[in-house]
């Protein structure tokens, strides 16, 4: 069972600046684990969140997560004025093989899988500082499991659809708690219960529109920002079995 813990609305009645998120020198494409000096996805608090204010066109985030070492990814997006977000999708565990056999097959020793499916799956959501605050809310993030034969493999899936998004902070979550990939272990047999080092790779990517009559300037990148609670968290997501 999942559940909603709200607490950008508990956070929102703080008062504002107290705190800032690093603002992140981004040029349409960020990998965790290549860019930047820090974690800036993790949900410690609002200085552990990087804040990236997006650019024209396609904007990609590329990451890991892994329950229970690194459970979510959350970050902030940035959209400046005369600009707005119109769509985004996510590439979902793009490091799995996508080997396919038949179900009356002994599957190959170190074949990689996830292992949580349907409600227990990941999700990823969109928020902003209202009091409904969910802009869209994707859940049940698969690998591919197609018919008579098993394929582990990258999926791919759009945002639910929203109204466009103009100027503002908004928060990012990933949510993976108690999802991992899993080894076949050809002596256990089946599936070790066990999580790999592995993780589950995703690169999540937001669409940017200029409005008509903007004037084609850079969007900021360096200043540091104070801003609002809505840092804090976004939403965070349990999941119990």
């Amino acid at each position: 069972m999942k559940t909603h813990a709200l607490l950008g609305l508990a956070l929102a009645a703080l008062p504002v600046a107290a705190q800032a998120s690093p603002v992140i020198p981004y040029t349409g494409a960020y990998d965790e684990s290549v860019d930047g000096p820090g974690d800036y996805d993790t949900l410690g608090g609002p200085t552990d969140l990087g804040l990236f204010y997006l650019v024209e066109g396609s904007n990609s985030f590329s990451g890991n997560v892994n329950s229970p070492v690194d459970a979510a990814d959350a970050w902030l997006i940035g959209i400046s004025a005369g600009y707005q977000l119109v769509s985004a999708s996510i590439a979902w565990a793009t490091n799995l093989p996508g080997l396919t056999f038949d179900f009356l097959s002994t599957p190959p020793a170190g074949f990689l899988q996830q292992n949580t499916w349907g409600a227990n799956a990941p999700s990823w959501t969109l928020e902003e500082s209202t009091t409904t605050p969910t802009i869209f809310l994707k859940d049940q993030l698969e690998a591919t499991a197609v018919g008579s034969t098993f394929d582990v493999a990258p999926a791919s899936y759009d945002a639910p659809s929203f109204a466009p998004r103009g100027a503002g902070i908004y928060s990012n979550l990933l949510d993976a708690t108690g999802t991992c990939a899993q080894t076949y272990v050809a002596n256990f047999p089946g599936f070790s219960a066990e999580c790999t080092d592995a993780g589950l790779d995703y690169t999540i990517t937001y669409v940017v529109e200029k409005l008509p009559n903007t004037p084609a300037v850079p969007l900021p990148a360096g200043a540091v920002l104070l801003i609002s609670a809505l840092g804090a968290a976004g939403v965070m997501r349990r999941k119990s079995r």
